[in-house]
């Protein structure tokens, strides 16, 4: 049965990516197929009327929707309430003729979107036919276009692929022997390769650090040499990609200053796109030098705040879940109370729709917990899908400790709860595995001691804290002994 529904899904990948128009979509595809240039087939304009009007709000194309589609376009009987094999050859055959329609007409979208794809192909076709004065001025206005645009990847590939068709026109024209672009296409060969190799790369690390996969790390060593020519090392994007690097293989507070410095330098000619993804890897760096004790969450809020300054923080035109929580606790550190919730109301709406209530939520009780009022907080956090935002267990650790005026060994089994759910996560690193062990037993002790529930000394908890170097938040158990000593 599995097997047979599978096998019908994928007769019908066409009702699937038609689901995914927009209405706009819908109705300038109503255009494209009604173009006997591109259609001759009416029953496929009254095959997409019927899908549209009747069919594609439904989540699954149904045995009874199938039924109703070719009964309203097809001038057939249906007997017993099924198709016949015949009737299903012929509406799976239309049903594939509208989903390689659906797919030409995404490629002319796309065409007609991109500049760099309609100058690539109508240079090919112009050199193909010997046009060479009409040749020269596209290629002309391409490369004025293209000296206007932002500096990306794409820029440079582009340049690439206009710098190759030149070669081509002057090596077909007979020109070569005169004149030729060979420095400049190498330049951009490089340029284009280098920069997608060290941005997949810095994708690379950011995985094996994260999940612990190994790589050929080898492999990036055919890069060494090129980085180290000065026309290279100079050049704005690769060189805040290769310190990118640096600060991932060797983390330090040299390599981060040293990154932010040339960002500093160079933001003017990266794009926006290059620069938010570097921006991510530094905001990545800090958290987990925070959990080391290394750097301070008011670290992150600043770096937070200049992203936000510069328009870095959204992705996609979304907000990073673990991004505006940083954000949210390093405002919130700095007692800036007001900026935290002006923080969470202006990026509550590109917080993906599933979580956007448990995320908005959880900032708030956020904020309720750094002003002390630990009931608010809590009204805040029940409310968070806590399978889903495992930071909001430790707040709520941390609330029950502050609200706790006597022992409670119900507390204690909120705490050990928590342990043990952090032990059997399967999607936590061992990194982040260790560290909220830490804090979860550090808590325990200190809690314990608080109220004298334990012979354990408070200076040995402290001088076993200050020995591990990793702990989800170490700053604020340092904080809570503190209080004690």
């Amino acid at each position: 049965m599995k097997q047979d529904t599978k096998e019908k899904s994928k007769k019908y990948l066409g009702v699937k990516l038609l689901q995914t128009f927009s209405e706009k979509e819908l109705n300038d595809f109503e255009q494209f197929i009604l173009c006997s240039y591109f259609n001759k087939d009416e029953r496929i304009v009254d095959l997409f009327k019927v899908l549209r009007k009747s069919i594609l709000r439904a989540s699954l194309f149904t045995t009874e929707l199938q039924l109703l589609l070719y009964a309203k376009v097809f001038d057939d009987e249906i007997l017993n309430g099924q198709l016949s094999h015949n009737q299903q050859l012929l509406l799976n055959a239309k049903m594939n003729i509208l989903m390689r329609l659906a797919k030409q007409y995404l490629i002319t979208e796309a065409l007609k979107n991109n500049s760099t794809y309609q100058s690539d192909l109508i240079n090919e076709e112009l050199l193909k036919r010997q046009q060479y004065f009409l040749y020269l001025r596209e290629y002309k206005k391409t490369a004025k276009r293209l000296d206007k645009t932002d500096k990306d990847k794409s820029y440079y590939e582009h340049k690439k692929k206009i710098s190759q068709k030149h070669f081509e026109y002057l090596q077909q024209s007979g020109l070569l022997s005169k004149t030729n672009n060979l420095d400049e296409l190498q330049y951009y060969i490089d340029v284009q390769y280098l920069s997608e190799k060290l941005s997949y790369y810095i994708t690379q690390l950011t995985l094996s650090n994260k999940y612990g996969k190994l790589f050929n790390n080898s492999l990036i060593q055919t890069t060494e040499h090129l980085m180290q020519l000065p026309v290279y090392a100079n050049h704005p994007l690769l060189s805040v990609e290769w310190a990118t690097i640096s600060l991932i293989q060797t983390p330090s507070k040299n390599a981060y200053t040293k990154l932010l410095q040339m960002i500093d330098k160079h933001e003017t000619s990266i794009a926006k796109e290059d620069l938010i993804g570097i921006y991510i890897v530094v905001s990545n760096f800090l958290v987990q030098a925070i959990r080391k004790g290394q750097f301070s969450h008011q670290d992150l809020f600043q770096l937070y705040t200049v992203m936000d300054e510069k328009d870095c923080l959204l992705q996609d035109n979304f907000m990073q879940a673990a991004s505006l929580r940083s954000y949210v606790i390093g405002a919130c550190r700095t007692n800036a109370f007001e900026k935290a919730l002006q923080i969470v109301e202006k990026y509550r709406r590109f917080i993906r729709k599933p979580i956007r209530e448990s995320v908005y939520h959880f900032n708030l009780g956020v904020v309720a917990f750094y002003k002390k009022n630990f009931d608010l907080a809590l009204h805040h956090f029940i409310r968070v899908d806590i399978n889903f935002n495992i930071q909001c267990r430790i707040m709520m650790l941390k609330s029950h400790y502050e609200l706790d005026k006597e022992y409670d060994e119900r507390t204690l089994q909120i705490y050990r709860s928590a342990e043990r759910f952090f032990n059997e996560h399967k999607s936590l690193s061992r990194t982040r595995k260790t560290a909220y062990k830490n804090f979860t037993r550090t808590l325990i002790n200190v809690y314990r001691i608080k109220h004298q529930a334990t012979k354990m000394t408070l200076d040995k908890v402290k001088t076993k804290l200050e020995g591990q170097e990793l702990n989800s938040d170490k700053s604020w158990l340092l904080e809570k002994i503190g209080e004690l000593e």
